[in-house]
């Protein structure tokens, strides 16, 4: 015999043996668990049957422990208590009776909880009504120690109140600053330390300015008239005249022959909010003005990028003859993917999500249509 072809039959004859083996062997294990079963099912049938009793009585008195606490019977809820410790429930309990009572709770306490349940929603909630609780009380070392990292705006402005406080006037400056910088609305929390911070002297008009870039960019005119009652008033129209392009983006026209100051940032951020609102309404309207003042005006390459890309989509959208051939004499080709591929990097950077998605669209219709070529 081959013997390639007996070593090849011996090892087909090892595996057979070792598959009846198993085979054995696993028919004597379901024999033996089949055979045992009733009798495990018999002391073990009880214990889910308890176990269901058991919640089902702290349901119960979890409800009249709830009950307790809202109403202020303390020793009433602290009878409870101890029969409660193992139901699921049983944080949110504590927590209601630290929220209640966080004036007169310790530190420690508190701390206990949050490094217990540190991973559930209420360490979070119980932590923000504690900052809340120490501001309002005036306790400034206490909100210090305990202040830990946040990206919350409310509780950065109450450390930043206690850090003045205590007499860390600079390292409270600097953390205004920084929250200084925002499209939105300051808390309430931030008045303390704002005032002082404005008094200081560090609200100066290009502080000013930042910030009313941010809120305008964000469209929220109402904020924009409320912080720019502290702008010097030989700087105010420049504000009204942004608010009023915002309003009619056709004004940008207009803006451009009565305000012709080519070196102005501010007039660079309106013209730029201008034609950007007026592309989305007017495309082939703003393509025109564009053409006139792109070379006119020194636009840096983020702006240009934000006019165009912005221009070059609502001009593809049209999707008529006259659309096509200005997207063609202004360079804006938006079937080219050297184009559609940095607009939707500056479109997210701008968190310009649907024109971000609009693109990426055009960009996948491009791949399609190539992949058929």
């Amino acid at each position: 015999m081959n013997p390639g072809h007996f070593l090849a039959r011996y090892r087909l004859n090892i595996v057979i043996a070792s598959s009846v083996l198993i085979f054995a062997h696993s028919s004597a294990s379901v024999a033996f668990t089949l055979a045992n079963i009733p009798a495990q099912a018999k002391s073990t049938s009880s214990i889910p049957q308890k176990k269901s009793e058991q919640l089902k009585q702290q349901r119960i008195l979890f409800i009249k422990a709830e009950a307790a606490l809202k109403k202020g019977r303390y020793t009433q809820y602290q009878k409870m208590e101890h029969r409660l410790k193992d139901y699921p429930l049983y944080p949110y309990l504590r927590f209601i009776e630290l929220e209640r009572r966080i004036k007169n709770t310790s530190s420690q306490k508190i701390q206990h909880f949050l490094q217990t349940y540190h991973n559930t929603p209420l360490a979070n909630k119980l932590y923000f009504r504690w900052i809340k609780s120490l501001a309002r009380r005036g306790k400034s070392k206490a909100l210090i120690q305990y202040f830990r990292p946040t990206q919350n705006t409310r509780l950065l402005c109450h450390y930043a109140n206690a850090l003045h406080k205590t007499g860390n006037k600079g390292t409270a400056f600097s953390l205004m600053g920084e929250l200084w910088q925002t499209g939105k609305s300051l808390p309430k929390s931030c008045d303390p330390i704002l005032k002082k911070w404005s008094k200081a002297g560090y609200m100066t008009s290009s502080r000013l300015w930042a910030r009313l870039h941010l809120v305008m960019n964000k469209g929220k005119r109402r904020l924009a008239t409320h912080i720019g009652k502290s702008l010097p008033k030989k700087e105010r129209f420049w504000l009204s005249l942004w608010k009023k392009v915002q309003r009619n983006p056709e004004y940008v026209l207009k803006a451009d022959q009565h305000f012709n100051d080519q070196h102005s940032p501010i007039m660079h951020w309106i013209l730029v909010d201008g034609m950007t609102r007026l592309a989305r309404r007017k495309p082939l309207i703003a393509a025109q003005y564009w053409q006139e003042i792109r070379n006119k005006y020194h636009f840096n390459n983020e702006e240009k990028e934000r006019i165009e890309r912005r221009l070059s989509l609502s001009l593809a959208r049209a999707a008529t003859p006259l659309s096509r051939e200005t997207l063609k004499a202004l360079k804006l080709d938006s079937r080219d993917v050297r184009v559609i591929t940095p607009h939707i990097l500056s479109a997210i950077g701008d968190k310009d999500w649907e024109g971000a998605l609009a693109w990426l669209n055009n960009l996948e219709n491009k791949e399609i249509g190539r992949a058929h070529v």
